[in-house]
């Protein structure tokens, strides 16, 4: 790792045992903003601020550029997609949203309570939500209208001080729950069907039984899953028990199977598996001004995946161990990441 003068990490170089150096570079202004960033496959992505150091403008790889603009309290009023659509939004004091105005002509508005809670809600669709709360500020009644006052919807919900303790969905099914002293759920019951929840001295969820089988869990000291079954009338049906690396990367899964091992690079990317059979699947990485992975089966299948400098699969295909390809598709993407 490299520093600059003002002690801000710029360069992170990291050695593979292949002997590839992957790169990433970060770049400021004199007021300590990143203004570029430069990832290990060499794409930058720049920032830009106003005078009160907000961002104004993301310049990605591409040349995409997205912008947007802020009121005197600093919330963003406008903001332009990669494809020059705007989207703008009204706040009040309080910095909530009053109404959002989008490009394609839709709106959404909100009203709130003189304590700041959302009051009424009204979506693009021009239906429109009515909320009740009670005195410690818990929603309690939920009516949902359409955009001709035609009521869709009605939930209600109960609450201790603290909690919840029952829920009505607009089809009039009651949810009840119920919670420890640590206040942790322990239970939630529909009708007859009832579900428990057991806690380690730690918290950790360690058993859920839902009254016919339990999914039951294990945990060490550093909340790492070491184990999982599921039991029905106290007989085994399913186990599952895991190992770790010094990374903390899940390094091996033991099942009635047996052992499935993974080993993985410093990037936590896995680069091989076997099976209890001992049949192997590779995994390689490629880092150019595209990203690229190759995974090798143990049928010696090949399946390459290329990714633009935004990150996004762009091309996959698959080929035998003869080198024919055997499928292909290409992903093609609108400025504002649409497939």
């Amino acid at each position: 790792m490299s520093y600059d003068r003002a002690n801000r990490q710029v360069r992170i170089a990291d050695w593979h045992s292949d002997g590839t150096i992957l790169i990433h570079e970060t770049e400021y202004d004199k007021l300590g903003q990143v203004i570029a960033e430069t990832d290990v496959c060499g794409n930058t992505t720049r920032f830009t601020y106003d005078a009160l150091g907000r961002r104004t403008e993301l310049h990605h790889p591409d040349g995409v550029i997205e912008r947007q603009e802020y009121d005197a309290l600093g919330n963003i009023t406008k903001f332009v997609d990669g494809k020059g659509y705007e989207t703008r939004a009204l706040y009040d004091f309080r910095g909530n949203p009053l109404a959002i105005f989008y490009s394609d002509g839709t709106e959404e508005h909100f009203t709130y309570t003189p304590q700041g809670l959302l009051a009424t809600h009204s979506d693009q669709n021009g239906a429109t939500s009515l909320f009740t709360y009670d005195v410690f500020d818990h929603p309690v009644h939920v009516k949902v209208y359409s955009a001709s006052r035609q009521l869709l919807k009605e939930t209600s919900a109960l609450y201790s001080p603290f909690h919840k303790l029952s829920e009505t969905n607009g089809e009039r099914v009651t949810l009840f729950y119920s919670y420890d002293y640590a206040g942790k759920k322990v239970s939630e019951q529909v009708g007859p069907k009832k579900i428990t929840y057991s806690y380690d001295s730690l918290g950790h969820l360690i058993c859920t039984d839902y009254g016919t089988f339990q999914e039951i869990q294990n945990y060490d000291l550093k909340e790492q899953l070491l184990s999982k079954e599921t039991r029905a009338l106290d007989t085994l049906q399913f186990q599952e028990r895991y190992a770790y690396d010094e990374e903390g990367n899940r390094s091996e899964r033991i099942t009635s199977h047996g052992s499935f091992i993974t080993l993985y690079n410093p990037q936590k990317q896995p680069v091989l598996e076997k099976n209890p059979l001992g049949f192997e699947t590779t995994y390689s990485y490629l880092y150019g001004k595209e990203y690229g992975t190759l995974s090798i089966d143990p049928n010696q299948i090949q399946t390459h995946a290329l990714y633009d400098n935004r990150g996004r699969a762009r091309e996959c295909f698959k080929k035998n161990a003869q080198g024919e390809t055997l499928s292909r598709y290409t992903n093609l993407y609108d400025s504002n990441g649409n497939l």
